[in-house]
């Protein structure tokens, strides 16, 4: 086996992209020879038919000069003789003469004399008064109908014929002579089945061994390396594809340098690595030690063609790439969370200015009205409800407040269910009013959670809130929660118009809406309450279709084993 990859990195492993190119070139060639091989076969056929149909013509000649002389001496019952004599040829099947009528008066088959012909290629010659010859189906004989080649000669009224016939009609009659076409166009068919499968056969045979080493050399590993610059241009740099056998050069040069930067290494090739000890000091930094890289016997062997190499410096940058990100993510994260926390409380007083003052107006007075309605009736449980809403507006007003005082949650330990049935029951009367469809699917028995519920369930009010808006003339909205990966994972789920691509990395910067009478803080407190948590919340949307909310919270590790009652 050893002996076998080594003959095979002798023989390919050095082999650069040109000679891989033409080989496949070879192999389209073929393909092209074969379709000129088609259409040669196609042309063969054609020129086939001709030459059958160049036969048949002289045989009707033949035809019309054994029948000339008997004609023109009236001796008919010779004509109708030659005519039955006619018809025993293997390849006549039709010869007959009818008059101007169309009626047949002699024909090589006696019982079709006195017939009206029905044949439109005869009765075209006698419309027109020329030789008139194609294909036509008839089914007296066959009914499934069976294909004739017919040949309508027009009879000419010459003058040796007037003694006879006079000299009104410019005709005398037509004579037709036909041949059965079906079992030319069968041997035609069986002829060009046979060269083409044979082709077929050996295109494929050749086809098959070309494809599958211009696969392995070429195709797929272009594929691969177009597959990974995908997923690195999404943002995913983890991301590896092996485009061939990894080797470990410690084992290929049974090296025992253990301190070596490459030993032990199994994501980059040894020359990709800084420091490494092949000459028995440090050989510095990549590409300065390429050069030197390339006289090493592991390098000659594995380094592969262009397209190995292009794949091992792409690893090479997405690696270094990856180190730069994760060292400027955090900071990345730290500021842009400042930026937004800053830019609330720049909005905070205003907005408290706004909405507090009208607020404690109309609390004031609905408590009053509240007050002397008689107790129980229907009046004042319809203003408590709007009481409890105020209340929760004043709320709200107090947790923007905390939010740029980067206020913590009051956790307890709680069931995410109940929170999503409260949020359903508050919503209900604007389900109803926008003719949404509101399900929920809870998994059972889910762990409690420790958390705040009273913050988490402003999240789902406001997430909730974005997709009503988001549905003017009714859809449907879906609240699934379930456990996945030691974290609970709400996702929020409408079939609204969607998110444009462009505005969705900005839905969570504050002041930032879509909405005509938005404020824009909704998702950012939101988000600050997800991210207090220790969770996380994005969005998946497209646009026409819908949108989902995907909010995931950490179960306290002390406490991910108790389950709701």
């Amino acid at each position: 086996m050893i002996l076998k990859e080594k003959l095979y990195h002798v023989v390919f492993g050095s082999m650069k992209l040109k000679p891989k190119l033409v080989l496949g070139m070879s192999f389209i060639l073929i393909i092209v020879m074969a379709v000129f091989t088609y259409f040669d076969v196609v042309y063969h056929q054609e020129s086939f038919l001709e030459q059958s149909e160049m036969m048949i013509s002289e045989i009707t000649d033949t035809v019309v000069k054994s029948i000339e002389y008997p004609m023109l001496d009236g001796e008919m019952d010779e004509v109708q003789a030659i005519l039955e004599r006619l018809r025993t040829l293997e390849d006549l099947d039709v010869v007959h003469l009818c008059d101007l009528e169309g009626v047949i008066r002699y024909s090589g088959e006696s019982s079709n004399i006195g017939r009206v012909t029905v044949s439109e290629i005869t009765l075209g010659a006698l419309r027109t008064g020329k030789l008139v010859k194609g294909t036509e189906i008839r089914r007296i004989k066959v009914p499934a109908g069976e294909k004739v080649l017919r040949y309508a000669i027009p009879i000419p009224n010459e003058p040796v014929c007037f003694k006879c016939h006079g000299s009104d009609d410019k005709l005398l009659g037509i004579l037709t002579v036909g041949y059965l076409w079906d079992p030319v166009e069968k041997v035609v068919i069986s002829h060009r089945n046979r060269d083409v499968l044979l082709f077929f056969i050996a295109v494929l045979v050749v086809g098959f061994f070309l494809t599958k080493w211009l696969t392995t050399s070429v195709t797929k590993p272009i594929s691969l390396l177009t597959n990974w610059a995908d997923e690195i241009s999404r943002g995913n740099l983890d991301a590896h594809f092996d485009l061939r056998r990894q080797i470990h050069c410690w084992e290929a040069e049974e090296c025992t340098k253990t301190e070596c930067p490459a030993y032990g290494e199994d994501k980059a090739r040894c020359w990709y690595v800084d420091g490494t000890l092949c000459t028995g000091e440090p050989m510095g930094k990549f590409p300065e030690k390429l050069e030197e890289c390339r006289e090493c016997n592991v390098y000659k062997q594995y380094a592969g063609d262009e397209i190995t190499q292009l794949a091992d410096a792409f690893a090479y940058m997405a690696r270094r790439q990856k180190e730069y990100r994760d060292e400027l993510e955090q900071m990345y994260e730290n500021n842009l969370q400042s930026e937004r926390l800053a830019s609330i409380g720049e909005g905070v007083a205003h907005i408290s200015h706004e909405i507090k003052n009208p607020l404690v107006v109309i609390g004031g007075f609905t408590r009053q009205v509240f007050r002397e309605l008689e107790p129980d009736s229907k009046a004042q449980k319809k203003l408590e409800i709007v009481i409890n809403e105020i209340q929760r507006l004043e709320d709200l007003l107090v947790e923007i407040s905390d939010l740029t005082r980067l206020s913590g949650p009051q956790k307890s330990f709680g069931d995410i269910n109940e929170i999503v049935e409260e949020v359903y029951i508050l919503m209900a009367p604007e389900f109803k009013k926008c003719h949404i469809e509101a399900n929920s699917c809870e998994q059972s028995s889910l762990p409690l959670l420790y958390f705040d519920p009273k913050q988490i369930k402003q999240v789902l009010i406001n997430v909730v809130k974005n997709s009503i808006e988001a549905m003017p003339d009714g859809g449907e909205l879906v609240c699934e929660t379930e456990l996945r990966d030691n974290m609970l994972q709400l996702r929020i789920m409408d079939t609204g118009k969607g998110i444009h691509p462009d505005k969705l990395p900005d839905i969570f910067d504050s002041f930032v809406t879509t909405k005509p009478k938005g404020t824009g803080l909704g998702l950012a407190i939101s988000l600050k309450i997800i991210r207090d948590h220790g969770g996380t919340i994005e969005f998946e949307s497209e646009p026409g279709k819908g949108t989902t909310c995907i909010i995931s919270l950490p179960l306290n590790p002390e406490e991910n084993n108790e389950t709701k009652s």
